[in-house]
């Protein structure tokens, strides 16, 4: 395995069962169409610290123009992105801080230093909140460090606290939640057969399988199908994920599978006429005041988007503003089990969210018996799934990893874990895939810094 000898930047202490068929919906808040620069930073190698009465930087992300995208080989076709309207996103209630615990900074700074010396990533960005306080805001290293597989960057640039990064899965959770908002409002149910609005979708088998199964990847489904090698267009594409048939029974065994939050996405489309990346602004984003948070990023954005691979296989080259994971890409970008970018400061929001019982800033997004439902363990005997989130993974929550702790990683080095007992969130942000998927794992620094963040709220 090839080792990257990675540049860091040391950084100190910084805080910075049923459901109703109606809810409470919060007024939709809509994303700016124009972008503030970034806040000038230290250059690369310099610390780079978030102080405990610092505001995350308010330089709202956009989709309003399509970015521009390196020549797509004749299997992969994009999709225009929708314009915005021209309204500002209100500023969200500041996040209320506190210092941050010395043990906790040294804690994770060894980390991501160890990650970093080790090449599982090139830096990244950490957030901890803790009974409903910043207590942690710090970005590591470097978000661009490599032009190629082969090639260090020349001109490489710091990660920061504001750094976008592609969530990968985490994309899984922002689909959930427009699933149970429709729910909630009775326009879909978790216990019908998907079928009942998706005809196709019974086709190889699965005229039974049902929403939660779904989200609960107990469906029955494959892991995947390599999309972009199969067909020539998104619909085709899509054709093949609403066709795909089961390999096991519906509801025997627990196997993870990208095919159903995808087919998902495409329900929630064809349920609502809307496509899925102005759903998630609407029926989540904007309404948390997440402003940081969307598919496919503006162009404009990208000195402040970490890179992920280089992809040159597929003809991509290096992946760097657009998304990571291939059947999105060739899906268009937007796609349910993958595509949004965001920051460590819009995920602990959103992770504050479900902390909070469907609830943030005063606006009431979920009801306390959707989040409840969400995540108990739906599989037992099987595993530990709950609807849409998982449960109890020592792998990345470490010793946070509990039945009632619920969280989820992303491929390209994100994870959000929230523990309910201690009042904690914590996000992780890294390209870990940069320039290579084929890198060191890095479980191990999810690992310490959830335990570091356990230590903290232990005392």
């Amino acid at each position: 395995m090839r080792r990257r000898d990675v540049l860091w930047l040391l950084v100190g202490a910084g805080a910075s069962a049923s459901l109703l068929a109606s809810c409470l919906s919060a007024p939709s808040a809509q994303l700016p169409t124009s972008i503030s620069p970034p806040a000038a930073g230290p250059p690369p190698g310099a610390p780079s610290v978030a102080g405990p009465t610092s505001a995350p930087q308010a330089t709202g992300v956009t989709a309003a123009a399509a970015p521009t995208r390196a020549p797509l080989p004749p299997t992969a076709v994009s999709t225009p992105t929708v314009a915005l309207p021209p309204s500002p996103t209100p500023m969200p209630t500041p996040v209320p801080t506190r210092a941050t615990p010395p043990a906790l900074a040294a804690a994770v700074t060894a980390a991501m230093e160890g990650a970093m010396q080790h090449g599982a990533t090139p830096g990244g960005v950490i957030l901890v909140r803790h009974q409903g306080a910043q207590i942690l805001l710090a970005s590591y290293g470097l978000s661009r460090a490599f032009d190629s597989l082969t090639k260090r960057s020349t001109d490489p640039i710091a990660a920061y606290t504001d750094t976008l990064y592609d969530v990968a899965s985490l994309t899984k959770l922002f689909t959930t939640t427009c699933v149970m908002r429709l729910v909630e409002r009775g326009q879909l149910s978790l216990d019908e057969p998907v079928a009942t609005w998706l005809p196709a979708f019974a086709a190889g088998g699965k005229e039974t399988v049902t929403l939660r199964d779904l989200l609960t990847h107990t469906s029955g489904l494959p892991d995947l199908l390599q999309l972009w090698k199969l067909a020539d267009t998104p619909a085709d594409r899509m054709a093949l994920v609403l066709a795909a048939p089961l390999v096991q029974p519906r509801g025997t065994s627990y196997r993870y599978s990208d095919l159903g939050p995808i087919a998902i996405g495409h329900l929630l489309e064809q349920i609502t006429g809307m496509t899925l990346d102005v759903l998630v602004r609407d029926l989540v984003t904007g309404p948390l005041g997440l402003s940081q948070t969307a598919f496919r990023p503006a162009t404009e954005l990208r000195p402040r988007i970490a890179p992920t691979e280089d992809e040159e296989g597929v003809g991509r080259g290096m992946v760097w503003g657009e998304v990571h994971d291939e059947n999105s890409w060739s899906l268009g970008g937007v796609a349910g089990h993958a595509g949004v970018f965001s920051t460590a400061a819009d995920l602990g929001r959103f992770g504050q969210l479900y902390l909070d019982g469907g609830m943030l800033d005063g606006v009431r997004l979920l009801r306390p018996e959707t989040v409840s439902e969400m995540t108990r363990n739906q599989i037992r005997g099987l595993g530990w799934r709950g609807i849409g989130w998982e449960l109890n993974a020592s792998f990345y929550m470490g010793r946070l990893a509990a039945p009632t702790t619920f969280g989820h990683t992303g491929f390209t080095g994100t994870s959000l874990v929230i523990d309910p007992s201690r009042q904690l969130v914590v996000v992780l942000l890294t390209n870990r895939v940069h320039p290579s998927r084929d890198g060191p794992s890095i479980n191990a620094t999810r690992q310490a810094t959830a335990d570091a963040a356990r230590a903290a709220a232990d005392g």
